[in-house]
């Protein structure tokens, strides 16, 4: 399953009398940073792209292309066991649709009826979900 990928490709602890491999530090700090200009280049990009298309199609068309290559690459180096959901089908679809697609619609939506200034409004929000979500949690586990 999708465990066995993660396990064989992200398994990021030192195996015994291994160092980590030369560059291997700066290939992280690196692909870090793509995803970061990457995330922060999406508001802009959404902005002119929203002037053309709804958010719901924009949105749909920016997951369903996504959906389709991973479940493509799922296929190829998992085969057809990794789709095996063990009863959960409906909840890993809930949990997924309102992760990302209705969250997305919503913030491209606020996005395009705020005009020019949703870019910065925008990003701004999505800037601080992470501490917010935190914030929450923390708030829930200690009630």
């Amino acid at each position: 399953m999708l465990t066995s990928f993660y396990n064989s490709h992200c398994n990021f602890k030192e195996k015994e009398g291994n160092s980590m491999k030369k560059g291997q530090l700066f290939i992280g700090a690196l692909t870090c940073l793509v995803a970061s200009m990457s995330w922060g280049a999406m508001f802009p990009v959404a902005d002119h792209a929203l002037e053309f298309v709804d958010p719901f199609y924009f949105s749909f068309i920016r997951y369903g292309v996504v959906t389709i290559m991973l479940v493509i690459l799922l296929l190829v180096r998992e085969g057809k066991k990794s789709f095996h959901l063990e009863g959960k089908a409906k909840w890993i679809i809930l949990f997924g649709v309102m992760a990302f697609t209705i969250y997305n619609v919503l913030i491209f939506l606020g996005q395009r009826l705020m005009g020019k200034s949703g870019i910065m409004t925008a990003s701004i929000a999505e800037a601080r979900m992470p501490m917010l979500s935190i914030v929450i949690l923390w708030g829930y586990i200690n009630m």
